[in-house]
């Protein structure tokens, strides 16, 4: 959206040629210099489009339906790690009284925990094995 922002007063600071309005150029001057090379590169792009366009609305448009479209894809891959990861803890185990129980699953030192209360807690195993040559 920032990239849409700096689009806008771009073309404000342009449209002001005689420069009567001073806020204009001081909050474009703000917006770029927060800016990440992306967002900047983006309201280029946008910017070109206009121009071989000759359209204002069109090509904000499409950028922000791009950007739609990528924080979706974004989101299911982060829902899909996220349900990926909860399938790791193991059953929830009975309730004891006096005791409180828990299953653990590890893999290579990556471990999940359930507790009998439901919650859960996920780590990394981290034990330094030691021999033990004691006398029998």
């Amino acid at each position: 959206m920032i990239s849409v922002s700096l689009v806008l007063f771009e073309l404000a600071a342009k449209l002001d040629e005689e420069g009567s309005v001073p806020q204009i150029i001081t909050a474009r001057d703000a917006i770029f210099r927060e800016i990440s090379k992306e967002q900047f590169k983006d309201a280029q792009t946008i910017l070109a489009e206009m121009g071989r366009q000759e359209s204002f609305d069109k090509p904000i448009d499409d950028y922000l339906a791009r950007q739609s479209a990528q924080s979706k894809k974004k989101s299911s891959t982060k829902a899909s790690q996220a349900s990926g990861q909860d399938s790791m803890f193991p059953a929830r185990p009975a309730k004891r009284p006096g005791v409180v129980t828990c299953n653990t699953r590890c893999i290579n030192g990556d471990c999940w925990r359930t507790y009998d209360d439901g919650s859960k807690l996920c780590f990394q195993a981290s034990s330094q094995w030691k021999w033990d040559e004691g006398g029998c």
